[in-house]
């Protein structure tokens, strides 16, 4: 029997937006097809892109201590962490900027968006949805997050920071508004788990890797200092892949 997934804290209030490259990403949404990406795999992602690649895994700001003394505070994430990230737009006009910032404008002339327009329900459906997935026993809590445009930045504040990690953002994202949906694992989870992958797709990632072929692996991988260096340490799914039941027409809108 799965362990219920616990909500940690309450939903950010309405309407938040969705918005993808391509429209096909937006009705698959509607229907129910739920995607959280890894933060770590984000991060390996925005090399040279989003230039932050220490998301899911470092926060922290720059301060002075009660001696006067420049320090740095920050704090590190033990736990794996997969996120649902939406923005909260100001107005139409922010809308669209959002709109044409994450679509792929070129494939899409009329990128399609998510509107979630009852948060609260659509939280529900999404903890109801994981806690009968077979990721459940793995997941510590869900828990949204208004992400902090501060990272790296001078504060006056010597306050401790709290799970920045996951809630932090450099200020050339602050147009964006973040609030994040983040399922945290627990520290230890068990070697069967969903959430690692499987020899056959780790000789896969392997193959892209060493541009090696998948039978070359496949032989190389029945050598034990090769096993040992490549497939005896946990490789984590790069994506949790959610199927709602319930309908999500009665808190989501498709637009665009």
């Amino acid at each position: 029997m799965n362990r219920p997934v616990k909500l940690n804290r309450k939903a950010p209030k309405p309407p938040l937006y969705r918005f993808f490259n391509g429209n096909d990403a937006a009705r698959n949404f509607l229907s129910g097809d739920i995607w959280f990406g890894r933060l770590q795999k984000y991060a390996d992602f925005e090399n040279n892109i989003r230039q932050d690649m220490t998301d899911g895994k470092y926060g922290g700001y720059r301060t002075i201590d009660k001696y006067g003394n420049a320090i740095n505070v920050a704090n590190l994430s033990l736990n794996e962490n997969y996120a649902l990230c939406t923005s909260k737009p100001n107005d139409s006009h922010h809308v669209e900027q959002l709109r044409n910032r994450f679509s792929d404008n070129e494939k899409t002339k009329t990128p399609k968006y998510i509107k979630i327009f009852d948060v609260a329900t659509f939280t529900s459906i999404i903890q109801t949805a994981l806690s009968e997935s077979i990721y459940a026993n793995d997941i510590l809590e869900i828990e949204w997050h208004k992400i902090k445009y501060t990272k790296d930045e001078f504060r006056k504040e010597n306050d401790r920071p709290l799970e920045l990690y996951l809630c932090q953002k450099h200020k050339d994202f602050k147009c964006e508004n973040e609030r994040r949906l983040v399922v945290k694992l627990r520290l230890v989870i068990d070697e069967n788990s969903a959430f690692y992958l499987s020899d056959s797709d780790i000789t896969k990632k392997l193959s892209k890797r060493l541009n090696w072929s998948v039978e070359k692996i496949e032989e190389w991988k029945n050598f034990p200092w090769f096993r040992k260096l490549h497939f005896d340490k946990r490789y984590y799914i790069d994506t949790l892949k959610v199927s709602c039941s319930d309908n999500l027409q009665n808190c989501v809108e498709l637009l665009g």
